[in-house]
């Protein structure tokens, strides 16, 4: 990931990630299953969307890139919702951002913060800093 300002030495675990792009690199050997699901990916792009709702999909989707064992499932809820915790994730906290796709979501928590990757740090950097554990 790019920042056009200082990356804070931080580790940051929640909505602000990036995903797998349709433009990464595929493994060289997929099997017929996963190459027609990349090849129904690439014909509808908007696919892509419906893969991200579904676990077992989504799975699936990350199989099918060299670098996919870098990349983890994050469930999230919408304020509010009460929905329940799928088996096989926690709770980890509460974010604001912009709603994912299927190549990430923008945190405001995040950028506005913590990590000032795209708009930048109150001057100094201290403004949050006991928010973040500094």
């Amino acid at each position: 990931m790019r920042c056009l300002f200082r990356q804070a030495p931080k580790i940051y675990n929640a909505t602000r990630r990036m995903g797998i792009y349709l433009a990464d690199k595929l493994k060289r050997k997929l099997t017929e299953e996963q190459k027609e699901l990349a090849k129904k990916i690439f014909d509808d792009f908007t696919f892509v969307d419906a893969l991200k709702l579904n676990e077992s999909f989504a799975l699936q989707y990350i199989e099918l890139f060299e670098d996919g064992t870098h990349f983890e499932l994050i469930w999230l809820r919408n304020s509010g919702v009460k929905d329940e915790i799928p088996n096989g994730y926690k709770f980890i906290g509460y974010d604001v951002s912009y709603p994912c796709d299927y190549s990430g979501a923008f945190s405001i928590i995040c950028d506005c913060m913590f990590i000032c990757c795209w708009h930048g740090c109150d001057k100094g950097e201290k403004m949050f800093a006991s928010d973040f554990g500094n």
